[in-house]
């Protein structure tokens, strides 16, 4: 029994080597010429480790007594494991080794579509409606149009939940032009549809990079001493993956911002989120930077913009913790928690966030408008996948249930 305890220990020992380590550390094993992927190899060894793991169950129930006794069994799985399948794990190592790098889709490839597809749908002007009937209100929506556009789109699905715009159409978002289609057919019969296809331009993924110390004094030189310190980065950088130093912020926090391809992100996950510079081990994280509007808190635009609120419309800007018409470094209240209010969730379609509005500021991370724009960077970030996404809101969403913001 000590030769089965001995080799379950030897077993785990081998599993634990091969999780979450980078290649280079797994085996100093000759390599091996071989026409398969890392990917493929590192099916083959969990292969290996799954077989011997059966084999040591197999070996135990024998010993044990509980298995019907086969001549020479016993010997044999024991030649089996010392002889053969250390044998067989130096191979599939060394072939690790030297195969060449694969991008598996769900690490390598942001999962979101490239392209945005949307039908715009009307009543038409020729089913003898009134005037009044063919503008498709909320209350239009919930109550016949809704009933009406699931019964026809029973078998196409959607992507994203249909909404009723202000004025008065609803949109419906799909995943691929062939979906699109088939909702353009079955409802142009009775309503306007109009369709649009869009591409999203996807970022580059970017990094903060944390707890620098001083040791640097600009991007330029922090690029160079991560560059001579990181062999594999400098790799993909000469094989012109992009690789820079957007920002480098001196201040209390003393951190910078990297822009990075998808596979330079992938390398430093592999090495667990840290970068080596100068005489330093730095930690690094996703950075998804959601920019918001000071004047009228909107997202995706900053003060000045042509697309601010208050500019295209001559207004005062809008304070961001009590929503008062009146610039939020002046806000009077802001000691003040009973002032507080979302300008975003007081205007929202929904009479959830509208109800929910006096529980957080404008500029809290934890507003659904807030969480929903960062979510959308998210998707429209390279190498970025629904499981980080999805991941992501549900940190969201409990935290917001914690604090009564939902």
């Amino acid at each position: 029994m000590e030769d089965v305890l001995m080799l379950e220990k030897e077993l785990g020992t081998i599993n634990n080597s091969l999780k979450g380590k980078p290649v280079s550390e797994l085996s100093d094993f000759p390599s091996m010429a071989t026409g398969n992927s890392k990917n493929d190899m590192f099916e083959l060894i969990k292969e290996l480790y799954s077989f011997s793991k059966k084999a040591v169950t197999l070996l135990k129930s024998v010993n044990d007594g509980t298995a019907v006794s086969v001549p020479d069994v016993s010997a044999a799985v024991r030649r089996e494991l010392k002889d053969i399948l250390p044998g067989l794990l130096k191979e599939a190592l060394g072939q690790l080794k030297s195969a060449p790098d694969s991008k598996p889709e769900a690490d390598m490839t942001s999962e979101e579509p490239k392209e945005r597809h949307t039908l715009t749908l009307k009543i038409r002007a020729d089913t003898g409606a009134e005037e009044s009937e063919k503008i498709i209100s909320k209350e239009s929506w919930t109550d016949v149009v809704k009933k009406d556009v699931t019964s026809k789109l029973s078998k196409v699905p959607l992507d994203k939940r249909p909404f009723v715009t202000k004025g008065g159409s609803v949109k419906l978002g799909f995943n691929n032009k062939e979906n699109m289609a088939s909702a353009q057919k079955a409802l142009a019969e009775k309503y306007e549809v109009t369709p649009d296809s869009q591409e999203v331009k996807m970022i580059d993924p970017k990094l903060s990079m944390f707890d620098l110390k001083g040791d640097f004094t600009t991007p330029e030189e922090l690029c160079q001493k991560i560059l001579d310190k990181n062999c594999s980065i400098k790799g993909l950088v000469d094989a012109g993956d992009i690789f820079k130093v957007v920002f480098l912020e001196k201040n209390e926090k003393d951190w910078a911002c990297l822009q990075v391809s998808v596979r330079i992100r992938q390398c430093i996950k592999r090495s667990g989120d840290y970068i080596n510079a100068g005489l330093g081990k730095y930690r690094v994280k996703d950075r998804y930077h959601v920019v918001q509007c000071f004047d009228c808190q909107g997202f995706g635009h900053m003060s000045g913009s042509e697309y601010c609120k208050c500019k295209k419309h001559d207004a005062e800007p809008t304070c961001f913790h009590c929503a008062g018409t009146h610039k939020s470094k002046l806000c009077s209240q802001k000691k003040k928690n009973s002032a507080i209010k979302c300008v975003n969730c007081s205007h929202s379609r929904s009479k959830r966030e509208q109800d929910k509005c006096k529980t957080h500021t404008a500029a809290d991370r934890l507003c659904p408008f807030y969480v929903r724009e960062q979510s959308q960077i998210m998707g429209r970030t390279d190498g970025c996948t629904k499981e980080s996404k999805n991941g992501f809101l549900q940190r969201s969403l409990g935290m917001q249930k914690e604090h009564g913001i939902v």
